[in-house]
């Protein structure tokens, strides 16, 4: 099991230790593993005993612990940096809210509930990019200071403009079944 976190630990955090000095102004790294672990391990699809029930709950809890002595370090942010953590249930249908966090000098010391539709908005605000008003969405100030809400407030813009790639003619072959199967047993396709 520790030969298996170290791989897991060495491919999740291979992004962020790539960058070095030449940081760009927005990285993101998705996290598939903890999405896909609540899935397998929670979606039995049928009557489930409550002692299997209750080791599935125990891997969840050890893949939680595993996650946070992993990026402890990793989310700690440098004295020009924010950190954004977003957590979403994944794979729920509705009206679902995730929470998100900020670290960083300027940021608040709490989590918020958030939509998915509220975080571009946000990472432009953060980054000093007007918003779009037509974004679905609206900027999650509420993660960061009074103070530096006052100092930076959010800037509009009417809209980005129509997009201005033509889309290209398909030129993929359809998935094989093999495929359909893996991306199934993620819960992609049902």
């Amino acid at each position: 099991m520790a030969a298996d976190k170290r791989v897991w630990a060495a491919l999740l955090l291979t992004p962020l230790l790539l960058i070095g000095a030449d940081k760009p102004d927005l990285l993101a790294v998705y996290f598939p593993g903890l999405d896909i672990a609540q899935h397998a391990l929670l979606d039995t699809g049928s009557a489930t005993s409550a002692s299997a029930m209750a080791a599935r709950l125990d891997a969840l809890r050890d893949y939680y612990r595993f996650l946070d002595a992993l990026l402890k370090d990793a989310l700690q942010p440098a004295e020009d940096e924010w950190v954004l953590v977003v957590t979403e249930p994944g794979r729920l249908t509705g009206n679902v809210y995730g929470l998100a966090g900020v670290a960083g000098r300027g940021a608040t010391p709490h989590r918020i509930d958030a939509q998915a539709v509220d975080l571009a908005p946000t990472i432009l605000y953060a980054l000093g990019v007007p918003v779009a008003r037509d974004l679905a969405g609206t900027p999650l100030t509420a993660l960061f200071t009074p103070e530096f809400v006052s100092r930076f407030p959010v800037r509009y813009v009417p809209g980005y403009g129509a997009r201005s790639l033509r889309p290209s003619a398909r030129q993929g072959q359809p998935l094989d079944q093999e495929m359909i199967d893996r991306l199934r047993s993620l819960g992609y396709v049902r």
